[in-house]
């Protein structure tokens, strides 16, 4: 099974120090997470995805546009 076939239950990426919410925010690609079958909980410290599905499709959501 090559890397790209792995699967995750649940990724999480933190933000440090804290999101201000005041000015600050994540967004998350809501069709692609409805696309993967995966769930996104933003909160201030970050992102935590959760569903099992390949790593790539994580890389994907994540890449896209949480770190844009």
């Amino acid at each position: 099974m090559s890397v790209i076939e792995k699967q995750l239950d649940s990724c999480t990426v933190s933000v440090y120090p804290p999101l201000n919410p005041d000015h600050e925010t994540v967004t998350v690609p809501e069709n692609m997470l409805t696309q993967f079958g995966i769930v996104a909980k933003v909160n201030k410290d970050g992102v935590v995805v959760t569903g099992a599905d390949k790593i790539y499709n994580y890389e994907q959501v994540i890449v896209t546009k949480i770190i844009q």
